[in-house]
């Protein structure tokens, strides 16, 4: 009987395992100011992506001519079947780091969010700035 016991908890089935690929509340620095020749950090707010899994998410940040597109991407495994959940979610901040930018107006944008613009010149405005939860 205690070997049945053991061999069920060693093999206990695994949840699924996916990519994800989504948005969330993002910050521009400064009130949509930033300075030229500086990389810059920016936060977006995971919605609770994981859930009650486990799993990795980053930022990828990708730049279209003007467009700078902030995702949250990774690999998010749900719990073995049956596990209990407190149904708890943390809404997470994740930094998006961008190389310098040239001076110019950019659209900053995230899957299911409003875009923003961000004015970038020299010496002006921060590189960094922190998003609210909402």
């Amino acid at each position: 009987m205690l070997l049945g016991v053991v061999m069920f908890a060693c093999g206990a089935p695994q949840g699924q395992c996916h990519d994800v690929d989504v948005g969330g509340r993002f910050c521009v620095p400064d009130a949509g100011v930033a300075p030229a020749g500086r990389a810059l950090t920016f936060q977006v707010i995971d919605p609770c992506t994981l859930g009650c899994g486990k799993g990795t998410i980053s930022c990828a940040v990708t730049r279209d001519g003007g467009t700078l597109s902030l995702e949250l991407t990774g690999n998010v495994c749900e719990p073995p079947p049956g596990t209990a959940c407190n149904l708890d979610c943390a809404l997470t901040p994740t930094n998006c780091t961008l190389p310098p930018l040239e001076p110019g107006d950019y659209v900053v944008t995230s899957p299911s969010q409003p875009a923003q613009t961000l004015h970038v010149e020299a010496d002006a405005g921060v590189d960094s700035c922190t998003a609210t939860f909402f």
